[in-house]
């Protein structure tokens, strides 16, 4: 097990998105302890998705489409000061888990 301190850069990085970008639509952001160089963050939809895309310049190539039993979601990463976020929206605008 990691301490915070384990943790400094992936909450450096949302602090400079929060501060550089901050009308980026809220989200769910989990900060994984037992992978300290990744971001996960859950959009509640896809237009949610795009406003992000847009903003980190993802290129529109770069967009995975995946499909589950509940449904498609629009996925894409991006590397903020060496730290991988990755970005999601399920397409019928529900977020879930």
């Amino acid at each position: 097990m990691s301490d915070m301190a384990a943790q400094l850069a992936q909450f450096q990085v949302l602090t400079t998105l929060a501060t550089a970008h901050p009308t980026l639509p809220g989200a769910y952001i989990t900060v994984p302890s037992h992978i300290p160089n990744r971001l996960i963050v859950q959009l509640n939809s896809a237009p949610d998705f795009e406003t992000w895309r847009e903003t980190l310049a993802v290129a529109t190539d770069a967009v995975a489409l995946s499909s589950d039993r509940r449904g498609f979601d629009l996925e894409a990463t991006v590397v903020i000061a060496n730290i991988t976020v990755e970005f999601w929206a399920r397409l019928d605008g529900g977020a879930e888990s």
